[in-house]
């Protein structure tokens, strides 16, 4: 069990990823009833899953 921590330590201090994003510009919006369907307040957001096809393919 000692030898998974020590190798764990080494991974936990590791950068896993960078993030970047974009700005948004509040143009295009949902009504807040909208957004709350769909889970987003900018239409161009919002993205069928049919574009990106089920998880797992």
């Amino acid at each position: 069990m000692q030898e998974i921590v020590n190798d764990m330590t080494s991974v936990v201090n590791m950068r896993l990823a960078y993030a970047y994003v974009l700005p948004q510009v509040f143009e295009n919006l949902y009504s807040p009833n909208e957004a709350l369907q769909n889970g987003t307040l900018f239409r161009d957001l919002n993205i069928p899953m049919e574009v990106y096809g089920p998880m797992g393919n």
